[in-house]
Formats: structure tokens, C-alpha cells, sequence
């Protein structure tokens, strides 16, 4: 979308007086639009990756059992300038980490990861027991089972 737009906004306009010297905006107009699709390619390409990578795990892997050992939320305010004559809003927001473990070919492993929303979305307790994914070829990466079939 973005390549597109700065092809479309370059183009010569019949009622425009053509300008002689190179201003900053053709500049950028010609570089844009193939930096925009070479790193929407490359997103592309981190997202298929990525979904092969997660379902070659739920086809493959093992469900694996493991126990949160701490829930943790991180909170923080931000303040912005929104209008001059209303002052400022003020928004919080928070960071969602679990730490568990786990135990595959006899060697307990412990990590810790961020979730995207708070453990009671997932189901999630701390001390509880939580499912999680492993694949053979990779058990030091599992994924929370919870959170990828949004239970």
C-alpha cells in the first residue's frame, strides 16, 4: 500500500507547472516504494516462516506438561500532549510475563516468556499447571498450548 501511494503521489499532474531541479520529495518518491516492498517481502516471508514453524509444531510435537512458577505484570503510565488547551491524557498500560517449567528427556528446563494478555485470559494460575508444545528437534523453544488455541 505504502509502494503504491508514493507511485501515485510521484506521477506528473497535467495542471502542475513542472519544476526543473530535483526536490526532496521526487527524491524520495523514487527510493520509497522499492524499500516498501522489499520490506513488506521480507515480512512476508518472517510471517509464512513463522506460521510453518508453529504448525509444524501442533502437527509434530508433543504436549508436554509443565507448572507456572510465577505470573508477573509489569505496569506503566504514559502521558501525552493531546491538546493545548486540555492538558495532557494519561494512559496505562501493562506487560504480561509467565516463567514456568518443564521437563523433557529427563532435564528440566525453566523459561520465562511474555504473554499477550494477562494469564486469567489463558486460563492460568500461578502454581497451576500449564500444557505446553515441544517439538523433538527443538525443546528448548515449546509454545503455551493456551495461548495459540486462545483457551
Amino acid at each position: 500500500m505504502v509502494a503504491v501511494g508514493f507511485w501515485w503521489v510521484t506521477q506528473p499532474q497535467p495542471n502542475v507547472a513542472v519544476v526543473i531541479d530535483r526536490s526532496f520529495e521526487e527524491a524520495v518518491g523514487k527510493v520509497v516504494p522499492p524499500v516498501a516492498l522489499a520490506v513488506a517481502a521480507v515480512a512476508l516471508i518472517l510471517a509464512a516462516w513463522r506460521w510453518r514453524y508453529v504448525r509444524k509444531i501442533f502437527t509434530e510435537g508433543a504436549v508436554v506438561p509443565g507448572k507456572v512458577v510465577k505470573l508477573k505484570c509489569n505496569k506503566w503510565q504514559t502521558s501525552a500532549n493531546v491538546d493545548q488547551s486540555h492538558g495532557s491524557k494519561t494512559e496505562t498500560r501493562y506487560s504480561y510475563y509467565i516463567t514456568f517449567s518443564y521437563t523433557v528427556k529427563g532435564e528440566e528446563r525453566t523459561l520465562t516468556r511474555k504473554l499477550p494478555n494477562s494469564g486469567f485470559v489463558f486460563g492460568i494460575r500461578e502454581g497451576g499447571p500449564v500444557e505446553l508444545m515441544v517439538h523433538e528437534s527443538r525443546p528448548d523453544k515449546p509454545l503455551i498450548r493456551p495461548v495459540y488455541l486462545r483457551r
